[in-house]
């Protein structure tokens, strides 16, 4: 049974890699975990919605959400793996799977796909190029790019349609205008 002060929670998914540690989230940063019969909430180091949940059998678990919310649970506490200067910061996560602590996927809007290799997330694209050899570079927003643009040269430049602030074709417009 939830707790009192959590009957109004809506839920949004729930995961466990046995039966004794299931852990559910959902709105407002909401992570309960299972003790016995009943679910009780852990100290959340987020308040935003968290959408989907993945849990280990080696103890670890992460947790996606609104904003490019990000949450991992170590086996002692969760922490927040996301800032606001990261490039999916505003984009809603709304999956996550792993095979492995240290291969784990996000999903989410604007077909955002991210990847954990067990020090940092990065988007699956740049993955990709830098294994082909591409030195690659990201950006946290339009600004950020167009500056690193006008510094630098680029062979190509690669951007969202759907970025935090401004899209895809408005930084194209900036581009040509400079």
């Amino acid at each position: 049974l939830l707790p009192p002060d959590l009957q109004d929670v809506d839920l949004h998914d729930v995961a466990g890699a046995t039966a004794g540690s299931v852990i559910a989230v959902g709105t407002a940063g909401t992570i309960l975990t299972r003790s016995g019969d009943n679910l009780e909430a852990a100290v959340s180091p987020t308040t935003e919605t968290l959408r989907s949940v993945w849990a280990d059998a080696s103890g670890d678990a992460f947790a996606v959400g609104d904003n490019g919310s990000i949450v991992h649970w170590d086996g002692t506490a969760w922490s927040e793996m996301t800032s606001p200067s990261d490039p999916w910061f505003g984009f809603r996560l709304n999956a996550v799977w792993g095979s492995s602590p240290t291969n784990v996927f996000a999903a989410g809007e604007g077909s955002l796909l991210l990847r954990y290799d067990g020090s940092s997330w990065t988007q699956v694209m740049v993955d990709a190029l830098a294994a082909s050899g591409h030195r690659t570079e990201t950006a946290c927003d339009a600004a950020e790019a167009l500056t690193a643009i006008v510094a630098r040269a680029f062979d190509v430049v690669i951007a969202d349609v759907q970025m935090p602030l401004v899209s895809g074709f408005e930084l194209l417009g900036q581009l040509r205008r400079v």
